[in-house]
């Protein structure tokens, strides 16, 4: 079964109306598709994700271009957690019923989150233009998604301590 772009949204007398499919998130940076749940099979489906309380869902068509385990304080502070990991995607990629709140983290990044929950969910910047980063805790099945290395490890938590042989970056990864 087809995925069927709509909003849903409740009218003034609680029905639900239908609106456009594509809406900009409040700061402009970015589109938002939205998407209707439907009976399609996992592999139609592609991966899904959401917050806690279930307020905003999202789908993701495709692979990831990467994932990494964060150690920056600015995503240790935004998730109250020692890292995070992270799967980037092209924006195309990602469908979202329910629209993230978004919070301008420092002038030239936004990180999404349920506004009902508080659960992170993504991260865009306008360092890597076209692209978002999802927490790949919120997925469904996280296990899914292995990291490929470390970044911003220079501002680790030394007791925080991981068992892997993953490459580690000091700060951001080189972009090719």
């Amino acid at each position: 079964m087809a995925i069927t772009p709509r909003v849903l949204a409740a009218g003034i007398d609680g029905t639900q109306q239908s609106t456009p499919a594509l809406q900009h998130c409040p700061v402009g940076q970015y589109p938002i598709t939205h998407f209707r749940r439907s009976d399609a099979t996992m592999s139609e489906q592609g991966r899904d994700g959401g917050c806690q309380c279930g307020a905003v869902r999202y789908r993701i068509s495709g692979e990831p271009l990467m994932s990494a385990i964060c150690h920056c304080t600015m995503c240790r502070r935004a998730s109250a957690a020692p890292v995070v990991a992270w799967a980037m995607f092209e924006q195309s990629q990602v469908a979202f019923d329910g629209t993230p709140k978004i919070y301008a983290s420092s002038e030239d990044a936004q990180r999404g989150f349920c506004g009902t929950c508080g659960t992170q969910i993504s991260f865009t910047a306008g360092f890597i233009p076209g692209l978002i980063d999802i927490t790949v805790g919120s997925l469904d099945q996280p296990e899914a998604i292995a990291p490929q290395f470390h970044y911003w490890h220079d501002e680790h938590l030394t007791w925080a301590k991981f068992d892997d042989t993953l490459p580690r970056h000091p700060g951001f990864p080189p972009m090719e």
